[in-house]
């Protein structure tokens, strides 16, 4: 299930601005449209691609994962999310065409879909053929330019790594790694020709090695109390797609296009409503605390201080057209687990994350010895 969405945003000069995907393509003084791409497709727990394409920049932005990624809308942010956010943000601007791309463009927030400035596609990132036509539609409506691609997929996937089955660790990195690749891949001759930016939203869970979480610590530092839940699976696909984005960077800087990675923190969103729930081999080691893991694949653990989707799209929306390159942490925590992640010795920090797991295989083994 995906809960990303491709946009890409792309303001080009006194005229024409289009967005592709969540991708905002630019353009001057009249002409906008923008086009969210959610799409009940890339994003499923099935074979789904998402990523959410952006773009803002001066020239014209195409983008996939909006218009080259599908997936159901809760997971792709459309309903509520950083995606749907984002593309609002951008279709509101009267600068920007927005190309909104999905398996299905019914699914499509109408508010969205039926903006004077927005324009659907139908598609499935995993599909080769939709894919060029895609790029095509976007080539021919920005005068073969796009200012700004913003990969946002993400799903998530709560188990512990003993028990994970490879093919939903295979879908993860599918969503959140494979296809922003993908994306950037197919739309590089735009960005290249518009000097444009590609936006990879990656997230503060890569930046720390957190397992699934129990009840809280109560030695724990509290910040960490507050930080959303996330499992090994999805925090190294997020540390994938960092050392890609970073590596990016510096390949396409000869070739004029710019690459900012957002590390997000908490964001108040839909996300955790796509997870399955958990359910562990009847001889894990973990089987005791089950109930444990699932309530965590619930979101219970979720982290108390999260940042609204509108207000961490404006802020992202300001970094964007801002032009730069580089790194930005945004969203509630950001800031901390950038200092932390950086300066906190190692062994504090696996203290603070193993305490719920061996407080809860104390308890049950007492349990059993007691019976």
């Amino acid at each position: 299930a995906l809960s990303g969405i491709t946009d890409t945003v792309g303001k080009t000069g006194k005229g024409l601005t289009d967005t592709v995907g969540n991708t905002v393509q630019g353009a001057g003084k009249g002409a906008s449209d923008t086009v969210n791409s959610a799409t009940k497709g890339v994003s499923d727990s099935t074979k789904g691609l998402g990523d959410t394409a952006k773009g803002a920049t001066g020239g014209a932005t195409g983008g996939s994962g909006g218009a080259a990624a599908g997936g159901d809308p809760n997971h792709l942010g459309l309903e509520g999310g950083i995606g749907a956010a984002l593309a609002q943000r951008f279709q509101r601007s009267s600068e920007y065409l927005v190309f909104v791309t999905a398996r299905n463009v019914s699914k499509i927030d109408p508010d969205l879909a039926e903006a004077s400035n927005v324009h659907s596609i139908a598609l499935d990132v995993t599909s080769t053929l939709q894919l060029q036509a895609a790029v095509t539609e976007v080539a021919a409506l920005t005068g073969g330019k796009l200012d700004i691609l913003i990969n946002n997929a993400g799903i998530n996937y709560t188990t512990p790594i003993l028990d994970t089955d490879m093919e939903r660790a295979e879908e993860v990195f599918k969503t959140n790694v494979w296809g922003p690749v993908l994306l950037i891949q197919s739309f590089a001759p735009l960005l290249i020709e518009a000097a444009g930016m590609v936006v990879n939203i990656s997230s503060i869970a890569g930046e720390l090695n957190t397992p699934y979480m129990g009840k809280q610590n109560p030695f724990t530092l509290t910040w960490f109390n507050k930080v959303d839940t996330r499992t090994g699976i999805y925090s190294a696909s997020k540390a994938a797609l960092t050392l890609i984005s970073e590596t990016l960077r510096l390949e396409v800087e000869p070739l004029g296009v710019k690459v900012l990675t957002v590390f997000a923190g908490n964001v108040k969103t839909q996300f955790w409503s796509g997870e399955k729930e958990v359910t562990l081999p009847e001889a894990s080691k973990y089987a005791a605390i089950s109930e444990t893991i699932n309530e965590a694949a619930g979101g219970k653990f979720g982290g108390d201080k999260q940042s609204s989707a509108d207000r961490f799209s404006d802020q992202l929306f300001a970094a964007i057209v801002r032009g730069r390159g580089g790194a930005v942490w945004q969203g509630a925590l950001a800031g901390s687990v950038r200092w932390v992640s950086k300066f906190a010795p190692s062994w504090l920090l696996d203290r603070t994350k193993h305490f719920p797991v061996v407080e809860d295989l104390i308890s049950f083994e007492e349990q059993r010895l007691e019976s």
